[in-house]
């Protein structure tokens, strides 16, 4: 009886509410709250709250010393994080944060980059970021062993970004999008998968203390800014970025990409020569079809790429590697690679990402500890 009335007088408010005169704009211009307001406020904010709006931070720094750092936190709804943190030291080894593989975080406040230790903070827009972990960290090839760890360390650059919206070299993007089969469909794909990054190399200072031992810190590094209306790791493939760092200055982010939906293959970075010019790659020779397309990526390898009119060749060799998933249900396997190069002989180091796409699912025994509320969030996007 009750579920009866309930339901007449919300026919009787909906009857009233669709009678009703929606007012007119202030000025024939400035729309005003209709009748209708408040029940798509609601739904837009339905919308807002359950989708996969996402906003990540990435920095990667190492040194000829041999230390390598790597650190990201990737905000999204209900305060979660992507989260992550590398740290291979010459004596120590390869340090990780005690949840990788997993990298769902907790706890994160509003308006910040980083959970449950990992704090990224903009200090000076598009020049200096504050770079903290405080937590501890476990041995890659032992997770038995834990160690204390704090990181307290600043991000600077005034060297140019690239921006990969529009500094990408034309002959690359005229290669990648000629490819594909152009239909109405392809093109809102295009536009739904859309995200802005950009990227910029720059140095980084400041000292982490391992169990109390503290070792200072000066490396060339490396910031990357990725934000969008959704991050959807389904629609991605596979990928290969590395990161170079070379001994006489120059620096560069070489990527192959495969996300089907949009193109099968696209060749995008950058190099900052020594004197500090910018130039986007014009083609690169890297297949990953050729390359760990079965799940493993290759330890000892090279490539060429084309940038400012220069052929450059890469020998890259892995020293050390660990993986991790991102995505609420590790739709993304991440093998995260330390590595040496040589590149038209001058040595450098860096990192290298290769991304698989994943369909195992996140770990039952990682996801027996999350808050009751995560399968909800999960469930409703």
């Amino acid at each position: 009886m009750l579920l009866l009335v309930s339901l007449g007088l919300l026919a009787l408010v909906l009857i009233v509410q669709y009678r009703r005169r929606d007012p007119e704009p202030i000025l024939g211009v400035y729309k005003q709250p209709g009748k209708w307001y408040f029940l798509k406020y609601f739904i837009f904010w339905c919308i807002l709250f359950f989708r996969k709006a996402f906003d990540a931070v990435f920095f990667i720094a190492t040194n000829k010393e041999g230390f390598y750092l790597i650190i990201g936190a990737e905000r999204r709804n209900h305060g979660i994080i992507n989260g992550l943190f590398y740290l291979l030291t010459p004596d120590r080894g390869l340090l990780c944060n005690r949840k990788i593989p997993d990298t769902i975080l907790f706890g994160a406040k509003k308006d910040e980059f980083g959970a449950e230790g990992i704090l990224l903070t903009p200090v000076d827009a598009m020049r200096k970021w504050s770079v903290k972990y405080h937590g501890e960290m476990r041995l890659e090839s032992d997770p038995e062993q834990v160690m204390n760890v704090k990181l307290d360390a600043e991000f600077d650059s005034d060297l140019p970004y690239f921006n990969f919206d529009t500094d990408l070299h034309p002959s690359a993007m005229c290669r990648a999008f000629a490819k594909e089969d152009w239909t109405k469909e392809y093109f809102n794909n295009l536009k739904s998968a859309h995200q802005t990054h950009y990227e910029q190399m720059g140095n980084m200072h400041g000292s982490v203390e391992i169990d109390g031992t503290v070792h200072q810190l000066e490396l060339q590094a490396f910031r990357d800014h990725s934000y969008g209306h959704k991050r959807d790791w389904d629609l991605m493939h596979r990928y290969a970025f590395h990161m170079l760092f070379l001994e006489n200055g120059m620096r560069a982010s070489i990527g192959v990409i495969c996300q089907p939906c949009t193109c099968s293959l696209l060749e995008s970075g950058y190099v900052y020569t020594p004197n500090g010019d910018l130039h986007p790659l014009e083609w690169c020779d890297f297949k990953l079809y050729q390359h760990g397309e079965g799940g493993t990526p290759p330890v000892d390898y090279a490539f060429q790429f084309k940038a400012g009119g220069t052929v450059y060749t890469v020998k890259a060799k892995e020293i050390n590697q660990s993986i991790h998933f991102k995505g609420w249900k590790w739709e993304a396997r991440m093998v995260e690679r330390f590595l040496t190069y040589e590149v038209n002989g001058v040595l450098g180091k860096g990192v290298s990402e290769f991304h698989y796409h994943s369909s195992k699912g996140r770990s039952k025994s990682i996801a027996r500890d999350d808050p009751g509320w995560f399968q909800d969030v999960i469930q409703k996007s």
